[in-house]
């Protein structure tokens, strides 16, 4: 009886040794199989990123050579030939879109429909892109004067038009001397004066700092009653970030 006992404890003593040398070795393999899992799936996910970075640089390329295309084809079909240098119309394109990857929020175009010198025309387009900016910069914060204030008995919407047109004045001064021009077209109008056109790159951080300085000018020569300079500051940096 009591070897019977004895030979019982034997069986659950090697079972129970069997249960505890087993599982670690089984929770290991587990884990070492979860592992070459997630490395797969790693690997997979790499790959897929790769994949779909090379995909959007490709439809970015096929994007960039379908505008530079249509931009040739306009230009030739148009009566229009490069201004200035020795680089052929399709050679200054080619690196206008190198420059700007095809963005058309880093350029902006200067247009003169009526010139004679070269000269003439060269600083009337930049007048023109220069103004065109300053234009569309003084209405984002016009918009957001407008509602800043919308609630202010003490305002008069001639405040804002003057304020937002000394703004524009401003910029226009400060931008002209950070843009970049990239390429000149000129088409001739058969009167004895030309149609020029300047494509400028756009420099974000460049033009956001001429804005500033031109805020900065422009509260030193008019305030609006009804708000204080850092909420007017706020504004202007909220129309920074909008461009």
């Amino acid at each position: 009886m009591k070897k019977h006992y004895y030979l019982k404890f034997a069986v659950m003593a090697l079972v129970a040794v069997f249960i505890w040398a087993a599982t670690p070795q089984s929770a290991y393999a587990q884990s070492k199989k979860q592992i070459k899992k997630d490395e797969k799936q790693y690997e997979l996910d790499v790959r897929k990123a790769e994949l779909d970075k090379k995909r959007t640089e490709l439809e970015k390329q096929k994007a960039r050579d379908n505008q530079y295309q249509d931009k040739v084809s306009f230009y030739e079909n148009n009566g229009y030939r490069i201004s200035g240098g020795s680089r052929t119309l399709k050679v200054a394109l080619l690196d206008h879109y190198e420059k700007t990857g095809g963005d058309p929020t880093r350029e902006i175009t200067g247009i003169v429909t009526s010139c004679q010198s070269i000269n003439l025309c060269q600083t009337r387009a930049l007048n023109n892109a220069a103004n065109r900016y300053a234009t569309q910069a003084s209405i984002n914060v016009k918009g957001k004067l407008g509602t800043a204030l919308d609630h202010s008995e003490r305002l008069k919407q001639a405040e804002v038009d003057n304020f937002s047109a000394m703004y524009a004045s401003k910029v226009e001064g400060e931008v002209g001397g950070v843009l970049t021009d990239s390429y000149s077209v000129i088409k001739e109008n058969g009167d004895g004066t030309n149609r020029y056109e300047t494509v400028f790159i756009i420099d974000q951080e460049k033009l956001a700092s001429a804005r500033r300085r031109a805020m900065e000018q422009t509260l030193l020569e008019n305030k609006i009653i009804g708000l204080k300079i850092d909420e007017i500051f706020k504004i202007v940096e909220e129309e920074v970030k909008v461009d």
